[in-house]
């Protein structure tokens, strides 16, 4: 009896020793993979904001209406009459000349001259990168016409169209109606993980010495009789970014 209680004693014994290694095997290895961080921590940043602005002028009155098609192109020269309009051309449904004012604008952030940056990770390396939003608002707009929904774009340095090399949309902003002004921080562009606007993103805030471009571009399109294009408006956007630090 005290020989085969010796062995199921023995074999108890060893099988939770297995189990034991096991686990803590286990834990090793989740460790290794990520899924157990506990030497990271996750803070997050708001980082400085970025204001962006534009004069439309004081030209006053209404777009001229010319009927097209007809030959030579009558709307050659309706963007000479619309002050920042790129081109003139026939809007073939309408049967009338229109004419495009786009506005692309840039903005270069520098996350290493940043002081909330700066001061909150220090000299750490940027783990990961997790929530990435863009809190915007309107603090100026005189504006004479509704600017339709904005597009927000993040690119390297130096880049000033949507269309250059390495340039990535972000999100798009509301449209503004004319005149109307939107507090501070109260709309919201959100960046999320695993696409191809949040890993870009991440990027630039996991390497801070490397500067790169906010962007914000819109076109209006405008026909006879709409109001020809004027006023100013500032665009304010605040981003704020939680990322994981190590202890």
């Amino acid at each position: 009896m005290r020989t085969l209680f010796d062995k199921l004693r023995r074999r108890h014994i060893g099988t939770f020793a297995l189990g034991t290694l096991a686990a803590a095997a286990l834990g090793v290895g989740a460790a290794g993979c990520g899924l157990i961080s506990s030497n990271i921590f996750d803070i997050t940043i708001g980082l400085s904001s970025q204001t962006y602005g534009h004069d439309f002028g004081t030209t006053s009155g209404k777009v001229p209406k010319i009927a097209c098609p007809a030959t030579p192109d009558p709307c050659g020269a309706l963007a000479g009459q619309v002050p920042g309009a790129s081109n003139g051309r026939c809007d073939e449904a309408l049967k009338v000349c229109a004419a495009d004012v786009s506005v692309v604008l840039p903005s270069t952030v520098n996350l290493s001259m940043d002081s909330s940056f700066a001061s909150s990770v220090g000299s750490k390396a940027v783990r990961f990168v997790h929530t990435i939003d863009l809190a915007y608002g309107v603090n100026m707009n005189s504006t004479t016409f509704d600017i339709p929904p904005l597009q927000l774009y993040i690119g390297p340095s130096g880049a000033k169209q949507p269309t250059d090399q390495g340039v990535v949309a972000l999100g798009t902003l509301q449209a503004i109606p004319r005149g109307t002004l939107i507090p501070a921080g109260s709309q919201h562009v959100t960046i999320l993980e695993g696409t191809a606007a949040h890993d870009k993103f991440a990027y630039y805030v996991q390497n801070p010495m490397v500067p790169f471009v906010l962007m914000v571009a819109t076109k209006t399109t405008v026909r006879g009789d709409d109001p020809i294009p004027a006023g100013k408006i500032q665009l304010v956007i605040k981003p704020s970014i939680t990322v994981g630090l190590p202890q």
